[in-house]
């Protein structure tokens, strides 16, 4: 008896830890590490091999083992389109967006939605969103910057009220 307990002591000479983890990714590096603190006193007690190697290059060398031949791969990414053709496409592109089955009121014939020909997101102006909404649709008569869900809502309003 009469031992000091210096488990956690030695555990947090290599902090794997910090404050904006979730708790779930704290746990699992918490056992990690126990499980290698655990591993390197086993090595030390029962290794013949001279000198012993530290704490740090026993852990480097465990990782390594795990990892094996794993390399990962590059992440792809989107593609950009070049300016030529962002420019040639731009205002092209046009939606028609057919009212439901429902008696609504349509939108005026006039209207159509239209893409944006700078491409630039702009806010949509139609304000049933709980939080800000970008897009890179406009109705061709209004002007206005809506997004396709909102369309038809924003004209039958507009429509009502005039």
């Amino acid at each position: 008896m009469g031992g000091v307990d210096t488990t956690d002591a030695r555990l947090y000479t290599y902090l794997s830890e910090r404050r904006t983890m979730k708790w779930t990714h704290k746990l699992v590096f918490n056992l990690i590490g126990r499980c290698v603190l655990n591993a390197y006193i086993i090595y030390k007690e029962h290794t013949s091999q001279r000198p012993i190697k530290d704490r740090h290059q026993f852990t480097v060398e465990c990782v390594e083992s795990l990892m094996g031949n794993y390399h990962p791969g590059k992440t792809p990414r989107k593609r950009r389109r070049a300016a030529a053709e962002r420019e040639e496409g731009a205002g092209n592109e046009e939606m028609n967006i057919q009212p439901p089955d429902h008696d609504y009121q349509a939108a005026p014939p006039t209207c159509t939605l239209v893409r944006i020909g700078d491409g630039k997101r702009r806010q949509c102006m139609h304000r049933v969103h709980q939080t800000r909404k970008k897009t890179v649709w406009e109705c061709s008569s209004c002007k206005v910057t809506l997004c396709p869900e909102c369309f038809l809502p924003y004209h039958r309003v507009i429509n009502i009220i005039q």
